[in-house]
């Protein structure tokens, strides 16, 4: 499995918007990992978060570079987590509708 660079990732992820492979609703973290071509290690996005080994925390979401995975905690149990395309933007899954991936 040939493991994705942050720009094919983008690339990847943005088919998804008109030519989806499956329904990704309540599957940030699947769809995340398929951006990258990386095989299932945790279970949920949080637990994701927790065994990320470098981790770069901030609340300006413009600094955030593109082509790299993104945390949110949104209070509920298992967060969620998208690709940054850059300038404050990610590709993430539910958006625009159920299971659907959209930029925002």
């Amino acid at each position: 499995m040939e493991i994705r660079t942050g720009a094919s990732a983008i690339k990847w992820a943005k088919t998804q918007t008109t030519n989806p492979v499956k329904d990704f609703h309540n599957l940030c973290l699947q769809f995340t990992r398929m951006c990258f071509n990386v095989a299932a290690k945790y279970t949920t996005a949080k637990k994701g978060w927790e065994g990320a080994t470098k981790k770069h925390k901030t609340t300006n979401a413009s600094s955030i570079p593109a082509g790299v995975p993104v945390w949110f905690k949104t209070g509920t149990v298992n967060w969620h987590v998208a690709i940054s395309t850059g300038n404050g933007n990610c590709y993430s899954t539910d958006v625009g509708g159920r299971g659907k991936v959209g930029l925002i």
